[in-house]
């Protein structure tokens, strides 16, 4: 599949007319909004840690084969009763994993800023410039799955209205690739942080919610040369009309958008003799495509497995998500062969393996790791890199013999030390007796950023 990895935007900044300094804000909504742990949301910060109330998101666009071209549009505005001076905010809202951001329009009063593509050190530096003359400016980075659009010289009384047009790849859908299925994430999920992360701790963490938001979600995207469209996530509210448009009207944006579809056997493209398959998708402006290439499937004899499996027992997993992934877990096991291997572990602050070696997954064995699992109950932080590192450290059973390697981790990998795990991926890759890793992601709304880029590496 073509990737869309090498369009990622590290800054963008446009800067417009001048306009009075910004100054500080009140704080905005202290009984609603308040930096808990339960939940998240894209959120707008004013410059002294206060928050511009978000009141509408809207997500339009078309959808051709595996191919998205949409536009994210979300209204936010404060009274001159919240605050009566001009101020500068900080926008943060999440796209899926893999997206191409091609540009933010933000509009507020009679005032449009475009963003285009600049070098982060010199982006900032303009903007910063801007911001000490009193001008209005904008300017947009990337933090993993979640974007910042920090903007300059926003009065009270006028709506900010933030436009991110982006083109995103749909995954196949299981089971037997048989469709395809779009995730978009609503909401940011709070990440765990390490002591050691430091300033970037205000960065990594969405503003976080312990009731109803107050703003809803909207969505009118094209469907073409698709049938069978459905949301898994949104099954009663999405509605299909039969020209292929898929609605949802002002609902809850509480957990991420999936969407799946099949492809239309009257109108979709067939595949080559060779198994390839091009898409394309065009705005006006710019034109985008995929190409699709795969091999014929080939049948393969089942080598002896060697499986570590590394259960996420912290605080972010308790209640439906521990027991989903407690569940998952013993299915795994039960499932392996008496000629396979394995060892489990969960972790939290540390990791507690069940042992310093592998065990033969004799009946006896895996029954002995189902109660393993089953009591232990204690929890604490995400540590994951913590974990995934010992559990690649666990040396092999027979080094150099012919097995299939791998750790498997359940996890909502809600963390936001990312660089660290995937460099220690990265390594693993490159050794000779390697463990390859797999990630089985549990959320609501899943780093699904992370957890896809450890699976390629």
């Amino acid at each position: 599949m073509f990737s869309f990895t090498a369009f990622f935007i590290s800054a963008l900044v446009m800067l417009v007319v001048l306009w009075p300094r910004a100054a500080s804000a009140a704080l905005f909504n202290t009984a609603m909004y308040d930096n808990s742990p339960d939940a998240g949301m894209p959120f707008m910060e004013a410059g002294d840690g206060g928050f511009v109330p978000l009141k509408e998101s809207r997500l339009t666009g078309t959808v051709d084969g595996p191919l998205a071209l949409l536009t994210l549009e979300q209204r936010y505005g404060f009274t001159k009763k919240q605050c009566a001076k001009p101020i500068e905010v900080k926008y943060r809202f999440p796209l899926p994993g893999d997206a191409a951001l091609k540009g933010v329009k933000v509009r507020f009063g009679g005032v449009e800023i475009e963003t285009e593509i600049k070098p982060l050190p010199k982006a900032q530096a303009e903007y910063n410039e801007a911001k000490s003359e009193g001008r209005q400016a904008a300017i947009v980075t990337r933090e993993s799955d979640s974007f910042t659009v920090s903007i300059t010289g926003v009065k009270p009384d006028e709506d900010i209205e933030v436009a991110s047009s982006f083109v995103a790849a749909a995954a196949p859908r299981e089971p037997k690739h048989s469709g395809w299925e779009l995730r978009f994430p609503l909401t940011i999920a709070p990440r765990f942080i390490r002591g050691d992360e430091g300033e970037r701790r205000g960065d990594v963490n969405p503003l976080a919610i312990a009731i109803d938001p107050g703003h809803r979600f909207s969505m009118e995207l094209t469907f073409r040369g698709a049938a069978d469209i459905s949301s898994p996530s949104h099954k009663e509210a999405l509605t299909v009309t039969p020209d292929g448009v898929a609605r949802l009207d002002k609902v809850m944006p509480d957990c991420d958008l999936l969407l799946a579809w099949q492809p239309d056997v009257g109108t979709a493209k067939v595949k080559n003799a060779f198994g390839a398959a091009m898409y394309t998708e065009s705005d006006g402006e710019d034109t985008y495509f995929l190409l699709l290439a795969s091999d014929n499937a080939r049948a393969v004899n089942m080598l002896p497995r060697e499986v570590s499996l590394l259960i996420d027992h912290s605080g972010s997993m308790g209640g439906e998500k521990w027991r989903s992934a407690d569940k998952a877990a013993v299915k795994f096991l039960r499932n392996l062969k008496e000629k396979d291997f394995f060892n489990v572990a969960f972790f939290h602050n540390d990791v507690f393996p069940i042992a310093e070696e592998m065990l033969p997954a004799t009946p006896k064995c895996i029954e002995y790791a189902v109660e393993f699992i089953s009591m232990n109950k204690s929890s604490g932080g995400t540590e994951l890199g913590v974990a995934l590192e010992r559990m690649l450290m666990m040396p092999p059973t027979e080094p150099g013999s012919k097995m299939a390697r791998q750790t498997l981790v359940i996890t909502d990998a809600q963390v936001g030390d990312e660089a660290r795990i995937l460099n220690l991926v990265k390594n693993e890759a490159k050794k000779l007796d390697r463990r390859r890793v797999s990630v089985l992601c549990i959320d609501a709304a899943p780093n699904s950023t992370l957890t896809n880029r450890m699976a390629e590496l």
